[in-house]
């Protein structure tokens, strides 16, 4: 990966990270259009929603199978929650409403 983004950058290219980072404000606005959307907050519905608008989650679990973070790919790009925005992290509480489940971190 480190060899195309040379070649990319010497080249004058695109970079793939260029494109990751220019993609991002996108997959933040289909994140938070979801929670929006949702009348309270489930992480089932949630995932669920995100899928249908194309991404594929992965979910990451500690050793106790209890959920503590994700990452969505959309084509061959990964985003880490942590990296997208406050709020996009999955430490709330099953039972909040979505209002404020947004602001959860």
């Amino acid at each position: 990966q480190r060899a195309a983004e040379r070649v990319a950058k010497k080249r004058g290219w695109t970079t793939a990270a260029q494109i990751r980072n220019r993609n991002i404000p996108q997959v933040n606005r289909d994140c938070m259009e979801v929670l929006k959307a949702m009348p309270s907050w489930s992480w089932d519905e949630y995932k669920n929603a995100l899928i249908r608008k194309g991404y594929t989650v992965h979910e990451r679990e500690d050793k106790k199978g209890i959920l503590r973070g994700y990452a969505l790919m959309n084509g061959n790009t990964k985003y880490k929650a942590s990296e997208l925005g406050i709020g996009l992290e999955t430490s709330c509480d099953m039972g909040e409403t979505a209002s404020s489940a947004s602001y959860c971190h």
